[in-house]
């Protein structure tokens, strides 16, 4: 089945180039946007934590938990280190989004 019938073109079957494009980079950056998104959720409930410090409750067991736990949650460990390979990931499959929908 060739999927240019399917998605609606010109009136010929053809995909459109817009359509073709645009969709590959988002399918594509979509594992980089839950890492952002993610990691500012993190560093959020870690400023929140932060904020408590001058209080009494900071010094208990379940706060120091909380913390601890905030800050070991990173997004599969991704760091600095991962940016490259993250590249190459996207490069691979922007490539196969665009071969499979070009065709």
């Amino acid at each position: 089945m060739k999927y240019r019938a399917v998605i609606p073109g010109d009136g010929n079957g053809e995909i459109p180039l817009v359509f073709a494009a645009v969709l590959p980079i988002f399918l594509s950056l979509l594992t980089p946007m839950i890492r952002i998104v993610q990691n500012a959720t993190r560093r959020r409930q870690l400023n929140r934590l932060t904020n408590l410090r001058p209080f009494r409750v900071s010094r208990s067991t379940y706060f120091r938990i909380a913390v601890a736990t905030v800050d070991g949650t990173r997004t599969g460990a991704v760091d600095v280190d991962f940016e490259a390979p993250l590249f190459g990931y996207f490069v691979i499959v922007f490539t196969g989004f665009v071969a499979f929908l070009i065709g």
